[in-house]
């Protein structure tokens, strides 16, 4: 009886969770929230006949190049969205028009050159968007406009190299920014100036060469910022003085060979959640007495420092690989 009771049960659950009417190469749930599932490699199209009181729709892997207009006409209940790992290079401009509900949106491993500008227009509930690693080489300020509730945005792992002032201008609910792995050479100034929420920004692995001294300024939330693996030769003595929320602050492997006086002294809370808060690792150090702010810093904060055994001096020669603070005050000031 108890084997038989245990068949029954399992029998219940498989029926009462898993849909009878589901695409082939698909796999649909109706406990609770209804799902489906899509990981296909012989999928070649949109699969049809979706159940669609559909919550979450998940089409990945497949080899869809593109979307047809109609492909989630009727979805009023879809709050995720997620297409990533597939072939798309092109989406219509109405595709997503009646997915008022619509939350997440996930169109990551693709290869989308462009988007429609009126693309999200009506998505007016979305909090996460990623387009990370595709082919996009610009932003365009009209896929965000209605995007009023949109928490997340990931661009990174694109081919971006330029954007313009007012891309974010109505992101003001905007928490976490992902432009990381772009090609990206400058900042226009005042970029970020009205993503007054944003909590964490990624611009690593870019071009990067210098930064304005205000291009922070409005971030008085930012608590992680990451900036390793550019080519910054200097930063403004300015560019943290309104981050006394900053935890984290990444800034190694760039080109830098001093910091200006008084740069970290506004950065009341680094390290304050995870102990180690900044990375000023593999940078060419010229340690001489311009060095002598960042020497004292590092003294009085070590224990807030990443890789410090990677923080090391490139010049003099006769100071070469010699870590910072194991250096004396007299070695410094006599190198100049």
């Amino acid at each position: 009886m108890e084997y038989l009771h245990i068949i029954w049960i399992t029998y219940a659950l498989f029926y009462c969770c898993v849909a009878y009417d589901c695409p082939e190469g698909c796999t649909c749930y109706t406990n609770n929230n209804t799902s489906v599932n899509c990981i296909s490699e012989t999928i070649t199209s949109m699969p049809q006949n979706m159940p669609k009181n559909a919550v979450f729709i998940t089409v990945e892997f497949t080899n869809i190049t593109k979307l047809e207009q109609n492909d989630f006409s009727g979805f009023l209940q879809l709050q995720e969205l997620h297409l990533s790992d597939n072939k798309l290079k092109s989406i219509p401009s109405g595709v997503f028009r009646n997915l008022s509900e619509l939350k997440t949106l996930s169109l990551f491993n693709n290869f989308l050159h462009d988007l429609p500008m009126d693309l999200f227009s009506t998505l007016f509930n979305l909090t996460f968007l990623t387009l990370k690693g595709n082919q996009l080489q610009h932003i365009r300020s009209e896929w965000f406009t209605n995007l009023k509730s949109l928490e997340s945005l990931d661009l990174s792992n694109n081919i971006i190299r330029a954007v313009t002032a007012n891309i974010f201008s109505s992101l003001h609910n905007l928490k976490t920014l992902d432009m990381s792995e772009n090609k990206l050479e400058k900042l226009p100034y005042g970029l970020f100036d009205d993503l007054l929420s944003l909590e964490r920004l990624s611009l690593q692995e870019n071009h990067l060469h210098s930064l304005h001294s205000g291009i922070f300024a409005h971030l008085h939330n930012l608590k992680y910022l990451f900036l390793e693996k550019n080519k910054l030769k200097q930063l403004p003595s300015e560019l943290f003085k309104k981050q006394k929320n900053l935890d984290t602050l990444q800034v190694n492997e760039n080109y830098l060979s001093s910091i200006p006086e008084g740069l970290f002294d506004h950065l009341e809370k680094l390290g304050l959640e995870f102990q180690q808060g900044i990375d000023l690792s593999l940078n060419p150090w010229i340690c001489d007495c311009r060095l002598l702010y960042l020497w004292k810093w590092l003294n009085k904060n070590n224990s807030k420092v990443y890789s410090l055994t990677e923080t090391r001096c490139d010049l003099p020669e006769s100071l070469k690989n010699m870590l910072l603070t194991e250096l004396s005050e007299k070695e410094l000031t006599s190198a100049c």
